[in-house]
């Protein structure tokens, strides 16, 4: 599974030809868009920067100026993993300690199977504490146990390829 931003790396073999053999590599999704000029080297690496359908080409060219094209593979690319929303149950500086904050994370992109995660560090206070495990479920309960400002960590991974998207809350207030 690729998604968009993902380093794709390919390589070709070859026989035949005149002299010394050189490699131009292209991708088409709407239009060919060429990915790597001609050279002596058998590999490139292509990064997609949106999803959709690709095909990727090789033409290999003798030193006469003979070619030849090939397929060499096809990718769907999907959206790059990312978190589009969190909604609290209770806005910052609402949060009491001692009462259940619920947090439903959304997320876009990647696979279609997402694990998600909470974490919070009180400001002053050196460690992080997990609230939630990777986990299916994407509503996760927190209960602070000390007032203060937070700093509020959701993670989503793909579950087909561990790829992890992060965002932040800063400053959620919690009140005794």
């Amino acid at each position: 599974m690729i998604n968009a931003g993902d380093k794709v790396a390919f390589s070709v073999k070859s026989s035949g030809g005149k002299g010394k053999i050189k490699y131009k590599f292209c991708v088409k999704q709407k239009y060919t868009s060429l990915i790597k000029e001609y050279t002596t080297s058998k590999s490139a690496k292509w990064i997609p920067d949106k999803s959709g359908k690709y095909t990727i080409s090789v033409t290999a060219k003798d030193s006469e100026g003979n070619t030849v094209s090939r397929k060499i593979s096809s990718y769907i690319v999907n959206p790059k993993l990312k978190i589009s929303k969190i909604k609290t149950s209770v806005a910052s500086g609402k949060a009491i300690t001692g009462k259940n904050v619920k947090f439903a994370i959304s997320a876009t992109g990647g696979g279609s199977k997402y694990q998600y995660k909470l974490t919070c560090k009180r400001k002053g206070e050196k460690k992080t504490k997990v609230v939630k495990g990777y986990s299916s479920k994407k509503n996760i309960v927190w209960v602070p146990e000390k007032s203060g400002k937070y700093t509020i960590y959701a993670y989503v991974r793909d579950k087909a390829t561990g790829k992890v998207a992060k965002k932040t809350i800063t400053s959620y207030e919690v009140k005794s």
